[in-house]
């Protein structure tokens, strides 16, 4: 299909979404989500089967209180029951055994992974959130507090920052970056072995998993609708959709106050893939502070807090007072409530 304006470029990423799903309907098999346990094989499968044969054969004959048949029954059940409480064992021991190494290893991003999977309880949502009980009003309520976190706080620095953007924009020097077929097939297959699978899909269905596992002949067309989109200067639809999902902020706090939630939002994958290929091609363009520590690759917060205790621990040899102000930016909306410690 010929991608010339919108209207094409649209219907060129539909098709795509349509093909991978019609794909992944016709040759992947589905169940339900707890259908497996991850600790759960075949072994366990074939006891679990000769238990319920056993248990069968029992209630045929009568279900008798003794006797051979009744020693089967009993000696079945207790063989299929250890058999799981070992490999229950077993799985707890691999989870202790990968926080070792976790830990080890200095990798603390893989160790607080590994203990919020295993041992940290998900928090749901309240059936009943700021006094409302039907799921279409708990929806709507959300949708409203989601809007307002999206909205700016001031519509005059808004358009005063937009103007400076444009001003910026159309000062730029266009030749020296030409975006013009500049995302090729190997790239798109590059950022695609980098997906994360297990994740959630978008507001589309398709998971990373539709990308790492699908024939290679979709990176030539997921290349030709990136370029299209860089020719055109337009992004499908469907890439600004999504869904959001509220989480629990504070599990310890009251789980009906709306305010204690938080948005989330699924995104399309394919969005993310134009995103990343985005990122590979003008990363040498992005300069940040060296004062920045979040959203910064090998960076985080063990690294601020460094810093922090590095710049006091000088001041205060030094025989200096540190005063440290800490804002809680979550309330910034309604009022700035500074939180101030003073070091000496």
């Amino acid at each position: 299909m010929p991608i010339i304006n919108s209207e094409t470029t649209d219907q060129y990423c539909a098709l795509i979404v349509t093909a991978l799903l019609s794909a992944a309907e016709n040759v992947v098999p589905r169940t339900s989500r707890a259908f497996f346990k991850h600790w759960w094989d075949d072994e366990l499968s074939d006891l679990k089967q000769k238990s319920v044969d056993a248990h069968k054969l029992w209630i045929n004959c009568g279900r008798p209180k003794n006797g051979d048949i009744f020693r089967l029954k009993q000696q079945s059940k207790a063989q299929y029951k250890r058999a799981i409480k070992h490999k229950r064992t077993s799985n707890d021991r691999y989870v202790s055994n990968d926080l070792n190494d976790s830990l080890m290893k200095k990798d603390y991003s893989s160790l607080w992974e590994t203990w919020r999977s295993k041992f940290t309880a998900h928090a749901t949502v309240s059936g009943i959130v700021d006094s409302a009980s039907d799921p279409t009003d708990v929806a709507n309520k959300f949708a409203a507090v989601f809007k307002v976190a999206c909205s700016s706080n001031s519509i005059i620095q808004s358009n005063k920052l937009f103007n400076e953007f444009l001003t910026a924009f159309d000062g730029y020097l266009h030749s020296q970056v030409h975006v013009h077929d500049y995302i090729s097939v190997e790239l798109v297959a590059l950022c695609i072995s980098k997906f994360k699978l297990g994740k959630a899909s978008g507001l589309d269905g398709v998971e990373a998993e539709h990308l790492v596992y699908a024939h290679s002949l979709l990176c030539v067309h997921l290349c030709k609708l990136f370029n299209a989109i860089l020719r055109n200067g337009y992004v499908p639809n469907c890439f600004g959709k999504g869904i959001i999902i509220p989480l629990v902020k504070d599990k310890s706090a009251d789980s009906t106050d709306i305010n204690n939630y938080r948005g989330i939002t699924l995104s399309s994958v394919v969005s993310k893939l134009f995103e990343m290929c985005l990122v590979e091609i003008f990363s040498e363009y992005q300069e940040t502070s060296d004062l920045q520590f979040d959203f910064k690759k090998q960076l985080g917060c063990s690294n601020a807090i460094y810093a922090l205790s590095s710049v006091m621990e000088y001041f205060t040899k030094n025989g200096s007072t540190v005063n440290a102000c800490f804002l809680d930016l979550s309330r910034l909306k309604r009022s700035i409530k500074p939180t101030t410690m003073v070091f000496i």
